[in-house]
């Protein structure tokens, strides 16, 4: 699958990551590595930033198979597990994951590699608190940055998400995973192209095309932590219809998980009700009459219908205060 990084990582939050990330140029220097990448190696600041990646590993050439070479080539996510000594005698058995990162000319500016101690992660994925959920949340609130159209996104389609589920009774324990779900639903588009994102006119169809890969490109993120496997399938389906002709797998009807369906409407909602490159901010009216027409077919039922309720007391105009347009 290709995942295309279309905007620089922001350091800050790669800094906080426990498994070693670096940036590496064309020249196989390295740009940029992370505490734990140079935890993992024995970096020493002496060796300097620009030395080649293949000789912090004790190698005169370029490793065999290396997923980096392999990525400025292909423009895709390349792969590779192996056993390395560094060139401080520390045994490694990782598995590399090079993702190219676009510059605005739709050419790989640097790849991404995100180094991964299998026997580590193997541990550390039985494990799950407040700061590494934190860390996600930051990361895909910089994914939104790219496009001012879509800051705050994810937070509106949140509350909205949690009042839907209040309505339709969802359970206590599926609440979080809501509302996760709605705060990162969008953390895939990190391998959508800016000229796709912030394109004034219509969408051709390879367009789409790559606006359709974000729900299997976050599932796929989510999915490395255990304890978030519910929510990353909420992710992978919240683009999913009820007539199945959505994406990216096209099930349909109760097949789709609930907390999937919700995040569709408030999603679609949302979208419609704010302000976009394209176009003006629609009236909660308006909107709902457009989703009305999708009842059933493209919306869950009774999803809608207490969406819909929300807006007879005022609330969806309420929400977000002057946000919305209540006409």
């Amino acid at each position: 699958m290709k995942f295309l990084l279309a905007a620089s990582a922001n350091e800050n939050v790669l800094d906080l990551l426990p498994c070693p990330v670096m940036k590496i140029n064309q020249e196989f220097s390295f740009l940029y590595l992370n505490p734990a990448a140079r935890f993992m190696i024995g970096f020493k600041p002496e060796q300097g930033d620009q030395q080649h990646c293949y000789e912090i590993m004790g190698k005169e050439v370029i490793c065999p198979g290396c997923p980096v070479k392999r990525a400025f080539s292909s423009k895709q996510v390349e792969k590779y597990r192996q056993c390395e000594y560094t060139s401080g005698g520390k045994f490694l058995f990782q598995e590399n994951t090079a993702l190219p990162v676009l510059g605005t000319n739709g050419d790989v500016d640097y790849v991404i590699s995100v180094e991964m101690d299998v026997v580590n992660y193997l541990k550390r994925k039985q494990e799950w608190d407040a700061e590494d959920t934190q860390i996600l949340v930051d990361f895909a609130g910089i994914v939104e940055k790219r496009d001012q159209y879509h800051e705050r996104h994810a937070e509106r389609v949140s509350k909205l998400a949690v009042m839907i589920g209040e309505k339709v009774g969802v359970s206590n324990e599926k609440f979080a995973e809501l509302y996760l779900a709605a705060m990162l639903h969008d953390i895939g588009k990190i391998c959508i192209p800016e000229s796709v994102l912030m394109k004034t006119g219509r969408l051709n169809a390879q367009d789409w095309q790559e606006i359709k890969k974000h729900p299997l490109a976050g599932f796929e993120l989510l999915s490395q932590f255990k304890q978030m496997e519910n929510v990353a399938q909420a992710v992978l389906y919240h683009h999913e219809r009820m007539d199945g002709k959505g994406y990216p797998h096209r099930i349909a009807g109760k097949d789709i998980p609930l907390t999937a369906r919700i995040l569709h409407a408030a999603d679609v909602f949302e979208a419609l009700t704010a302000q976009r490159i394209y176009r003006s901010p629609l009236s909660v009216k308006v909107a709902l009459t457009i989703m009305k027409g999708g009842q059933g077919t493209q919306f869950d039922a009774e999803v809608l219908d207490e969406l819909m309720k929300l807006s007879l007391d005022s609330q969806l105009e309420n929400l977000f205060e002057e946000e919305f347009i209540s006409a």
